[in-house]
């Protein structure tokens, strides 16, 4: 795998790591304030549009969660979280924002516009509206006393998260990673990218920008994500994982005047099919896919079709 190849499997990451740490060391004064904290609403406008067009609730959940974080964010704890009111809703915004992520992560996917998408989506706004009204109420407040008797005196002198708080971040990102390892798909690597961007902000909330930093990054982040999907969808071959022929046909349209080109097949596959069944059948194009992948002399691999291969050498002549 090349530089570049690692470079953008892994450009999601960097981008929200490199806003946590643009502001955690004041380096984002060359963009005026106002227009910060506007920026993540816009992005995610952007990408709930773009989200929506793949028909997944679960490309869509991380955005409304992150957005709404920021929105509670930058509306109701702008003011110092020594208050015990402040503080509640700072304590609830954090067992919300693990919880729908915990959520999002148990739903099946079963796309946006049917009766699932809508009680999930119900479920989502019901629990904003419980937090936004009812966050700073006495009881509330009553209750969280309990949880942050609890804070250690590291995270009570440098940080507003307590050990409670901790802890159930702990087991949200136990979740996602265990989700994550069955299903391998964007969705579950998007919500990973949210639980982070979300702790950066919550572990140094009191820094300067930190959340329009973090989420501005976090929906660029997701963008990347999506793109990564697309590109997965449209140029690899989902049997076989090497690219398509869609791919081998926007490759050959860049190509110069000297190229050469390998067409393989395997021989008398259909009676191979015949005989053992298509699952062994597809397991013997898997195996096939692996060594044509392994071309030397810069040579380019595709699944032409069927049981049809395709090596393209560039600026080569045969």
């Amino acid at each position: 795998m090349s530089l570049i190849s690692i470079l953008w499997r892994f450009l999601p990451l960097i981008i929200v790591l490199s806003a946590f740490l643009l502001a955690r060391f004041s380096q984002l004064h060359f963009i005026d304030v106002e227009i910060l904290r506007v920026i993540p609403y816009f992005l995610a406008c952007v990408l709930i549009g773009f989200a929506s067009m793949f028909n997944r609730i679960r490309f869509l959940a991380p955005i409304l969660i992150a957005v709404f974080t920021y929105h509670f964010i930058r509306e109701r704890l702008q003011v110092p979280l020594s208050q015990n009111t402040v503080m509640s809703m700072f304590t609830g915004l954090n067992i919300l924002f693990c919880s729908q992520l915990i959520l999002s992560s148990v739903v099946p996917e079963k796309g946006m516009f049917n009766r699932m998408g809508y009680l999930f989506l119900s479920a989502i706004i019901m629990m904003d509206v419980i937090l936004w009204f009812y966050g700073s109420t006495y009881l509330w407040t009553h209750w969280l006393a309990g949880i942050e008797s609890h804070q250690a005196i590291l995270f009570e002198k440098q940080y507003w998260i307590t050990q409670a708080l901790l802890i159930l971040h702990g087991v949200t990102l136990s979740v996602l990673l265990l989700m994550c390892y069955f299903r391998r798909s964007t969705a579950d690597f998007a919500l990973i990218l949210t639980w982070l961007a979300g702790i950066l902000v919550f572990l140094d909330f009191s820094l300067l920008n930190v959340s329009s930093a973090c989420f501005s990054a976090l929906f660029l982040g997701l963008f990347v994500f999506y793109q990564q999907s697309n590109y997965q969808v449209t140029y690899k071959d989902a049997l076989t994982g090497i690219s398509g022929r869609r791919a081998l046909d926007d490759y050959l349209s860049t190509l110069g005047n000297s190229y050469s080109i390998a067409m393989l097949d395997v021989d008398h596959f259909k009676k191979f099919n015949d005989t053992h069944g298509h699952d062994i059948g597809d397991q013997v194009l898997k195996m096939v896919a692996v060594r044509v992948a392994q071309v030397q002399g810069g040579g380019k691999a595709f699944r032409y079709g069927g049981e049809e291969f395709t090596i393209v050498f560039n600026r080569k002549c045969a």
